[in-house]
């Protein structure tokens, strides 16, 4: 069942029982206000197994949330409201970063390296980037941060294991230390996975930790952009202006790091 919410119908009724609280309502009426949001209510995934993931789905003029039919939660169908939040505040990191991503594709020093990152990489990247954003938010609404992400996401994170970097972020090739373009971005990847969740309360730091020991240098780039990721504030409109600086300056410090590293792909 899909369910159409528009500005003449902004209070709870029958299809938002289960997924409206005192807690959300307001960012609910506030977003219906600027653009149409849908609601799909979904029992299995595209694997045909029992629904349990919440998610945004942009692939319409609007957003539409998909919702597990058993597993109704304000706190994680606010999540999900915040993903949209952000973006109605000027926020288009996405689109920016892929922009750099494919100019940096066509670059002779790091094309290799850009080129191994897909679609699902990039969506990951940002899913987590963004939580670092909305999360402070997400804690203002008066939720509690453990209520951030489901138990199974928490549960899953906790054992997430890294020996699989670890053990491929470089190899030797013909005597010379090269390193995985696959692992670098997977790095990357498990990077602001860790650290949005650190902020959620789901233990990592040993994880974290770990990742550090990989590769000092690399995690330092990381946590200097997440930093300032953190600190801007989205309300703010001549900040807002500044996060394709952030990302430029992260890039910068990246291709120092990487330029004269022999980059092989798998």
């Amino acid at each position: 069942m899909t369910i159409t919410v528009t500005e003449e119908n902004l209070n709870q009724d029958q299809d938002t029982i289960g997924l409206l609280d005192e807690k959300n309502t307001d960012l609910w009426n506030e977003l219906c206000k600027i653009q149409k949001i849908q609601i799909k209510r979904d029992e299995f995934d595209n694997n045909g197994e029992k629904c349990e993931i919440y998610s945004v789905d942009y692939g319409n003029t609007f957003p539409t949330i998909h919702v597990p039919k058993h597993n109704l939660n304000p706190a994680i169908f606010t999540h999900e409201l915040l993903h949209i939040y952000l973006k109605t505040k000027g926020i288009r990191i996405g689109e920016y970063i892929i922009e750099v991503i494919n100019h940096c594709r066509k670059t002779n020093y790091c094309n290799r390296l850009f080129s191994s990152i897909g679609q699902k990489e990039i969506n990951a990247i940002l899913n987590y980037l963004e939580h670092i954003k909305i999360i402070h938010k997400f804690i203002s609404l008066q939720y509690n941060q453990d209520e951030f992400v489901h138990e199974s996401v928490k549960q899953l994170y906790e054992n997430i294991d890294l020996n699989i970097i670890k053990n491929n972020f470089t190899c030797t090739i013909f005597n010379s230390k090269h390193y995985r373009a696959e692992y670098i971005i997977l790095y990357l990847i498990r990077y602001f996975q860790l650290k949005s969740y650190q902020l959620a309360k789901i233990v990592v730091e040993k994880q974290l930790t770990e990742l550090k020991k990989i590769n000092k240098r690399f995690f330092g780039i990381l946590e200097n952009f997440e930093k300032s990721w953190e600190k801007l504030d989205y309300n703010d409109k001549e900040q807002i202006k500044e996060y394709p600086t952030l990302v430029d300056r992260f890039l910068r410090d990246f291709n120092k790091w990487i330029k004269l590293k022999r980059i092989t792909c798998s």
